[in-house]
């Protein structure tokens, strides 16, 4: 049995209605074209935001230990190692708050343009949930990429996390453009 995870009206010569078999994940994914950074950061009060990099990491590391695993975790500092990979952190009292990864021209799931930043994964401590943190460090990963020249900007999310969809559409991005399904679902 299928059921629709999806539901977007364009006008109605563009209605887009997508089904997807209910024991597979979709994701949503969304594409911004920003030329113009973001202005003020929505507050933020007590949070301070940067981007990290892998030396930086190192005061990071046991955090991202805790939050997605060791093994997880040293790939993280790997990954900073590259050229195409960086990291926007949150902190509230010396701890992390929330993490936005970006990767230039290239995604696992789905085509980007060379040229184009993938947002994501982001993640967001519960005791900064609903205080504007994963928005502010959103648009600072976007601007600072700006700052260097992207212009092309995607993320995507499963339908069903509304907490994130709420920051998405918060950063200016609008409608999905495609859903693709988790390969670990299949």
């Amino acid at each position: 049995m299928a059921e629709c995870v999806c539901s977007a009206d364009y006008g109605a010569a563009n209605e887009v209605l997508v089904y997807i078999p209910s024991a597979a994940k979709a994701q949503l994914v969304f594409r911004q074209i920003r030329d113009r950074a973001f202005g003020s950061p929505p507050t933020t009060e007590g949070v301070a935001i940067s981007q990290v990099g892998a030396w930086e990491y190192r005061k990071y590391f046991w955090d991202f230990v805790a939050t997605s695993g060791f093994k997880s975790a040293v790939k993280g500092w790997l990954k900073l190692l590259t050229t195409r990979r960086a990291l926007f952190c949150a902190t509230l009292d010396g701890a992390l708050a929330h993490y936005t990864w970006t990767t230039l021209g290239r995604s696992r799931y789905y085509w980007i343009e060379n040229e184009a930043a993938v947002i994501g994964p982001i993640w967001t401590a519960a005791e900064v949930r609903g205080r504007n943190v994963a928005a502010a460090v959103l648009q600072d990963a976007v601007n600072a990429h700006i700052a260097r020249g992207t212009t092309i900007f995607y993320i995507d999310t499963s339908p069903a996390n509304k907490p994130c969809l709420r920051v998405i559409s918060k950063c200016g991005f609008y409608g999905p453009v495609g859903v693709f399904l988790r390969p670990d679902t299949l």
